[in-house]
């Protein structure tokens, strides 16, 4: 009996805590989205009302407007010799039309407020048909998917102990193709999962029967060499001479933050790597991105590009042997993440001088 392989447990383990972390998230962002919601409700209601005070409030201004008029216009009289003298109702007149701009204008305004507010309550309405069907994936899907893999991991931990228990001394550290299928399968019927996410579990974080353990850092025959040209090697850091990089703190870091660099040399490692030593390209991170449906910018294939790209408008690291040492011709942001997670290799393309 081969060994589990320990990785195929650690990512399902990390899939479970993102899932978790999913879950988590989603439920404060609805909540927080709610409160905004209802805040935004009350205040274009208030406001309503408040607009709504002001053109009652005019109304009545033009109601007295035209009694006033009215009076003004009622008050001339026919002398004794029969000629009738109209009144001066000039002042009258302007502060009625003045009365009736108001009005119109406060109107206006109160039809403003109400449209914004029927249109926010169907949104809110959008809102709470979405949210109610996110609450009843998260409470019954999420849950379910999150019960099936922790009882995978913890089928495969009970594996583990007992294929250890029954060799003194573990002659591997990877599954046969055979153990490398079954797990394949056992995943997908238990949760049903399209091919792409959980093949990035079982078929990609689980080396192959050919992988050699001693040296975990190689890429397969054939792979495409960097279109700056050179070759591809996973070259020591200490080795690396970085002393002219203009790259000294975090602050340094404009179009992709630190942390974003840091994070894609882990996702680079523990996924990326695995899967191109199993095959994969360039499109299957595409799919994977897909399925998984992540933004370009959030990416497996962004983070494939970021370090094995071959295309023309790729950068990966790149780098020119001097003896023993090496010069960095481009990378400085992803050297100075790769020594803050204190990574001992980068992957990058080497020239001689």
């Amino acid at each position: 009996m081969t060994t589990a392989n320990l990785r195929d447990i650690a990512a399902l383990q990390r899939l479970a805590m993102s899932l978790k972390r999913f879950e988590t998230d989603i439920s404060e962002n609805l909540q927080g989205f709610g409160l905004q919601i209802q805040r935004h409700l009350r205040e274009l209601e208030g406001l309503r009302v408040e607009r709504q005070g002001v053109w009652r409030r005019c109304v009545v201004v033009v109601e007295k407007a035209v009694t006033v008029l009215s009076a003004c216009e009622a008050s001339g009289h026919t002398d004794k010799d029969g000629h009738y003298h109209a009144p001066d109702c000039s002042m009258q007149r302007n502060f009625w039309r003045k009365a009736v701009q108001a009005e119109l204008e406060a109107k206006a305004a109160l039809v403003r407020v109400e449209k914004k507010l029927r249109k926010l309550e169907e949104q809110v309405l959008i809102f709470q048909k979405q949210s109610q069907h996110m609450n009843v994936f998260l409470e019954s899907d999420l849950v379910k998917s999150l019960n099936h893999l922790n009882f995978l991991s913890g089928t495969l931990q009970d594996y583990t102990q007992i294929s250890l228990s029954g060799s003194a001394v573990p002659t591997s550290n990877v599954t046969s193709s055979a153990d490398a299928g079954d797990f394949t399968k056992l995943v997908d019927a238990a949760f049903g999962a399209p091919l792409g996410v959980f093949e990035a579990l079982a078929g990609i974080l689980s080396p192959s029967i050919n992988q050699k353990p001693a040296n975990p850092f190689w890429l397969p025959e054939g792979f495409a060499k960097p279109f700056a040209g050179g070759d591809w090697a996973f070259v020591p850091l200490e080795q690396i001479d970085d002393s002219d990089s203009h790259v000294k703190s975090a602050q340094d870091f404009k179009k992709v933050s630190l942390e974003e660099m840091q994070r894609g040399w882990q996702v680079f490692y523990n996924d990326i790597l695995p899967a191109v030593q199993q095959g994969k390209t360039a499109d299957y991170f595409d799919a994977l991105d897909a399925s998984l449906g992540l933004s370009p910018a959030k990416g497996f294939r962004q983070v494939f590009d970021a370090f094995l790209g071959v295309q023309q408008w790729n950068e990966p690291i790149r780098l020119e042997r001097r003896g023993e040492q090496y010069v960095v011709t481009n990378g400085f942001h992803r050297i100075f993440a790769a020594k803050q997670n204190c990574l001992s290799s980068i992957i990058a393309s080497v020239g001689e001088k």
